[in-house]
């Protein structure tokens, strides 16, 4: 549970700190994206998205009550 003085953002940092390496995708208020990662290798970069991209497919869609 996201502890209510810790804000969406610091939550999510705060659960990565343990991480080797992380690719973060932000957006601004604006809706412009960016990312930034501790990955420098282009095709490394994608393959974390490319796994990041199949567990978001595994977990599946809520169904329409």
């Amino acid at each position: 549970m996201i502890e209510m003085q810790m804000g969406k953002v610091e939550y999510a940092l705060s659960e990565a700190q343990e991480a080797e390496d992380v690719v973060i995708i932000c957006f601004a208020r604006d809706g412009e994206m960016a990312l930034k990662s501790t990955i420098t290798n282009g095709p490394e970069i994608l393959w974390a998205l490319e796994l990041a991209k199949s567990q978001v497919l595994e977990m599946g869609q809520v169904e329409d009550a």
